[in-house]
């Protein structure tokens, strides 16, 4: 199934698309859905994002910082009545007459890649509990002491990297002891020791690339500014898109100094 497919299935509902999230209160406005937000509950705070050329499938973003829900529509349909996420398609799929044509490969393929998907969100899971414990107190000190609250900390989402051995041996956990399959997300980890403070790095649909890694210690001789930042994993996609770029909608965007200014932001209510 290619983004072609989802993007036809969603031509084919157009505003039809509400009925779908019909027990958020969806009201329609000029390129989105207003509802409420499925995480918190606050009412009229999350946006159903209607597709376009770009981003064929629509998403659910939260726009209250202390929650900063973000779902596809069809992740969250497919939680909401209980079902896989290829039945969710594949029943849409068929009431709107759209042929996906779907070999048995190319199902294996899309399943890997939504497993996938929601490991990396675990792992981020375990990123930010990891720097509420006794291991992350050090990361946490050093947010405390440039000045963010533990709300705000919280509200951007940062973590701790406990190191590559550590978060590899999770990942074999959850996915019943092979980390291969997702150890891209953390390769260059081995050498990543110093960058304890994490956050995800998302693409332009809001899935996670990899991991972003700050150094909390001071530059050391041969060191370069460019050197605080480095992502855990070397993965493409890192730089194939501006940091944020999933936050971003319309025609504005706001330039930040850093990637901790950005997440400050969002935290803080301010949109693109």
């Amino acid at each position: 199934m290619d983004r072609e497919k989802i993007r036809e299935i969603f031509d084919s509902l157009g505003d039809r698309i509400a009925d779908l999230v019909d027990d958020l209160n969806p009201k329609r406005r000029s390129g989105y859905f207003e509802i409420d937000c499925p995480e918190c509950g606050e009412k009229g705070r999350a946006y159903l994002y209607l597709p376009n050329r770009k981003y064929p499938e629509p998403r659910i973003k939260c726009n209250r910082g202390s929650c900063g829900y973000s779902s596809s529509l069809l992740d969250y349909y497919a939680q909401k009545n209980g079902i896989s996420f290829w039945d969710a398609v594949s029943s849409l799929a068929r009431a709107e007459g759209v042929d996906l044509e779907i070999s048995p490969e190319a199902k294996a393929s899309w399943e890997r890649k939504q497993t996938e998907k929601e490991i990396l969100e675990r792992v981020q899971d375990f990123f930010e509990g990891t720097l509420w414990s006794p291991e992350g107190k050090e990361t946490l000190d050093y947010l405390r002491t440039r000045g963010y609250s533990d709300e705000e900390i919280k509200a951007m989402g940062l973590g701790c990297f406990p190191g590559a051995g550590k978060t590899l041996s999770f990942l074999g956990e959850i996915q019943g002891g092979t980390p291969e399959a997702l150890s891209y997300a953390i390769t260059g980890g081995g050498s990543r020791g110093d960058y304890k403070l994490v956050f995800p790095y998302r693409a332009p649909d809001g899935t996670i690339s990899t991991f972003l890694g700050r150094l909390t210690r001071p530059l050391q001789e041969g060191e370069k500014e460019a050197d605080k930042y480095k992502p855990l994993g070397e993965y493409a996609g890192v730089k194939a898109a501006p940091f944020g770029a999933h936050a971003l909608r319309g025609d504005a965007a706001i330039l930040v100094e850093g990637q901790l200014d950005a997440l400050a932001a969002g935290a803080a209510g301010i949109a693109n």
